[in-house]
């Protein structure tokens, strides 16, 4: 398991606000509630429904065990970590559940012309950022790698469940779109034991169950929050800069400061350019994406991020996708999608641009 001390989590970007309201006769005032420290960050899950503490539990465990088939950067051998060795070797066997995380991942890749890109694994194992050992390689370091990095090298068995990186190297980290594809299998989970009001909470990444309970509308109220240093930390006084109101169910950011290598008076984000293999330098802070598809949203909220404001505000629009850009100048960019959702805080020191 990730040290507290190894990653500065993000666990403040985004925080959920509920109306005031009165609660739903059938649901609990206050929610069955649990944290945990898993996937690399504190995952918080709360339950509204009565009786459901061993669903809970049984989500943390499903939470832990689908971790242990992907983590690539842990001690023990993954499903993943296997796909890695035998790459350029042969095709391996795979949980089918991991199948279709890699898969979604692939065609995630494609829609996005690899701006998203789970070949990355070569580039982001070397820079380490986020453990211990994280330092900033040579340039002939990562230009030895670059050619090891291109999500067409992943080839796919449907048939037989199998996963084949074609080159002896490839390293596939889906870190880009684990967290959505895990909330995606605890939530189908927590449904089929009766679960029909709840939030869960992966570091930031927030999912919904159901309606707000403490809405009379139902909507739910989604904070975001300044993504500075003090946001990673998890510092609950950090600024909001608007809010969203409406009934979506997966709220997702990716920003520079989730996890972070500073050299100096440099800092160096986990995300990593394939074309350079250096972090991405653009006019972006963050991305977040709003919408109902934990997989496909968290690859999404990556591949925004990557292709800066005015290609990424291009995508969303074009695509019709849930979206807010907030830049280093200080300005936040709602995509048209968003624009009757989001509402600014005047007190921020962002201004908006709709």
């Amino acid at each position: 398991m990730k040290k507290r001390t190894s990653i500065l989590l993000f666990l403040a970007l985004m925080t959920l606000v509920f109306a005031g309201c009165q609660k739903k006769a059938d649901l609990l005032k206050e929610p069955i509630k649990d944290e945990q420290f898993n996937v690399g960050t504190y995952v918080t899950i709360s339950i509204y429904d009565k009786g459901k503490e061993n669903a809970l539990q049984d989500a943390f465990k499903l939470i832990t065990e689908l971790q242990a088939l992907i983590e690539v950067n842990e001690e023990g051998i993954s499903n993943i970590d296997e796909v890695n060795a035998n790459s350029g070797l042969k095709p391996t066997k795979v949980d089918p559940r991991i199948f279709s995380l890699v898969k979604s991942a692939k065609e995630e890749a494609e829609a996005t012309n690899g701006a998203f890109d789970p070949a990355i694994g070569a580039i982001t194992h070397l820079w380490h950022i986020g453990f211990p050992d994280a330092k900033k390689p040579d340039e002939k370091d990562i230009q030895s790698r670059l050619g090891l990095v291109d999500y067409r090298d992943i080839e796919l068995n449907d048939e037989a469940k199998t996963i084949y990186l074609t080159k002896k190297g490839i390293n596939l980290d889906l870190g880009g779109i684990a967290k959505g594809f895990i909330a995606e299998q605890a939530i189908e989970q927590l449904k089929k034991q009766g679960v029909t009001t709840a939030i869960l909470d992966l570091g930031g990444h927030v999912f919904t169950i159901g309606e707000n309970p403490k809405s009379e509308s139902g909507e739910w109220k989604i904070d975001i929050k300044n993504p500075t240093e003090k946001a990673s930390t998890g510092e609950k006084d950090a600024e909001s800069v608007g809010t969203y109101t409406g009934k979506n169910s997966v709220f997702i950011t990716t920003s520079k400061y989730e996890r972070y290598l500073l050299v100096g008076d440099t800092l160096y984000s986990h995300l990593m350019d394939p074309k350079t293999g250096w972090p991405y330098e653009n006019d972006l802070v963050a991305a977040t994406v709003v919408g109902d598809n934990a997989v496909k949203e968290d690859a999404l909220s990556n591949a925004l991020y990557d292709m800066g404001l005015k290609d990424g505000l291009d995508y969303a629009n074009k695509n019709d996708l849930m979206a807010i850009f907030l830049t280093k100048d200080k300005t936040a960019y709602v995509s048209n999608a968003i624009k009757e959702h989001y509402e600014h805080n005047s007190k921020s020191s962002y201004k908006v641009e709709k």
